[in-house]
C-alpha cells in the first residue's frame, strides 16, 4: 500500500521536494517506514507521503523521520491522525465556526455554492498543508506549528486556512459552481 501510494503522488512530493533534490521515492519509502515504526497508535494516513517530503527537504534524510515522530507525536493533537480522524473532525468544525465568524462573505458564499469546508480544507489538514502551499510558505507554517508546541500546534493550521479563504476571497465571488469555488480554495498559495 504505502509504496503505492509513493509512486501515485511522486510527481506532487517532488514539487513539493524541489527540482534540484536527489531525494528518491526510496528516501519517502524509509521515512514514513522510520516513522511507522516508531510513532505507536499513529498509522499511515493519506496525505502522509506530502508530509515526508517537506520534512525530508527541510532536515535531510536523516532528521526528517525525527522530525516528523515529534511533530505528529508530540506537537499536534493524540487525536488528529487516529484511526477515525477524530482531531482532524473536531479542526474541521472549529474551521466552519471560524469561518462564519471572520470570513463571513466567504463562507456565505461557500455554503450557498455547496462547497463545504469538509470537501477543501479535509485534504489541506491531512497533509498539514504541504501539498497546499509554496515550500516555503509550508516551512513557515511548520515552524509556526513547532514553535507554538502542544497543543496549540493545530491552530496555526487553522489560521493559515483562514488565510487561505480570504486570500481566495475577491477570486470566490465571481464563481459560478462549488468544483471552480473548492478549486480555488485548494490553489497553491
Amino acid at each position: 500500500q504505502l509504496r503505492e501510494d509513493i509512486d501515485r503522488s511522486f510527481v506532487k512530493i517532488q514539487n513539493i521536494l524541489g527540482t534540484s533534490s536527489s531525494f528518491s521515492k526510496d528516501d519517502v519509502f524509509s521515512c514514513l517506514c522510520a516513522v511507522l515504526a516508531g510513532a505507536g497508535s499513529i498509522g499511515y494516513f493519506q496525505g502522509s507521503c506530502y508530509v515526508a517530503g517537506i520534512a525530508l527537504r527541510a532536515v535531510g534524510a536523516d532528521a526528517a523521520p525525527i522530525l516528523l515522530l515529534h511533530l505528529l507525536g508530540e506537537i499536534m493533537p493524540p487525536d488528529y491522525y487516529d484511526s477515525g480522524l477524530t482531531g482532524i473532525n473536531v479542526d474541521l468544525a472549529v474551521l466552519e465556526q471560524l469561518l462564519s465568524l471572520y470570513c463571513p462573505a466567504e463562507h456565505s458564499f461557500l455554503m450557498s455554492s455547496g462547497s463545504q469546508c469538509r470537501y477543501w480544507a479535509l485534504p489541506m489538514l491531512l497533509c498539514l498543508l504541504a501539498d497546499c502551499t509554496e515550500f516555503e510558505v509550508g516551512a513557515a507554517l511548520w515552524e509556526a506549528i513547532l514553535l507554538q508546541g502542544p497543543p496549540a500546534g493545530g491552530s496555526a493550521v487553522l489560521r493559515a486556512l483562514l488565510h487561505v479563504v480570504r486570500q481566495a476571497g475577491a477570486k470566490l465571488s465571481s464563481c459560478t459552481d462549488p468544483k471552480e469555488a473548492t478549486g480555488l480554495c485548494l490553489a497553491r498559495h
